[in-house]
């Protein structure tokens, strides 16, 4: 998961934002002309990086909840209370819906 990129973008876009607030409020017109053009690829990289968090997140749900449903289907097989053996029958007879 790229949570530590993520943590980096998101303290830059914070520090940006905190420097352009600062030089917009106190008359530092340059200061806040370079902070708030850096401040959109920066909250674009944030809005990218929390996107790929979340996929990784559901991701790796996906993948536990169906290790979990496999382990359980094998459990069932092992104790032969799974549905998935077919029942025992003799012959074709009773293969053979009547």
């Amino acid at each position: 998961m790229p949570l530590r990129a993520m943590g980096a973008t998101g303290l830059l876009t914070i520090a940006d934002w905190g420097v352009w607030d600062w030089a917009s409020s106190n008359g530092h017109s340059t200061i806040g002309l370079i902070a708030g053009v850096l401040l959109v690829p920066l909250a674009v990289a944030l809005t990218g990086f929390l996107a790929l968090t979340i996929l990784a997140v559901a991701r790796n749900g996906a993948r536990r909840a169906a290790a979990k449903r496999a382990r359980s289907r094998q459990d069932l097989t092992k104790r032969g209370g799974g549905a998935s053996s077919p029942p025992a029958t003799s012959g074709a007879r009773g293969r053979i819906a009547a």
